[in-house]
């Protein structure tokens, strides 16, 4: 009797991946943008929500996200 339990998960090689430099590029270039526009967002929450509201607001992601 076999009480074995364990997963029958096959293991397999992941290859290591580097990033070109344009790629590297193409993902700094993304950050700034989202950068930019998040704050874009929250420089228009503050206008009219209270600093509550709007710092509940980033530490849940919507300044990203919207």
């Amino acid at each position: 009797m076999n009480f074995d339990t364990s997963p029958r998960v096959p293991i397999f090689a992941v290859p290591h991946v580097y990033l070109s430099d344009n790629a590297t590029e193409i993902a700094k270039r993304t950050i700034r943008d989202d950068s930019v526009h998040a704050a874009g967002n929250i420089g228009l929450w503050n206008s009219y929500l209270p600093y509550e509201c709007v710092n509940t607001m980033i530490k849940m992601g919507w300044d990203r996200t919207t």
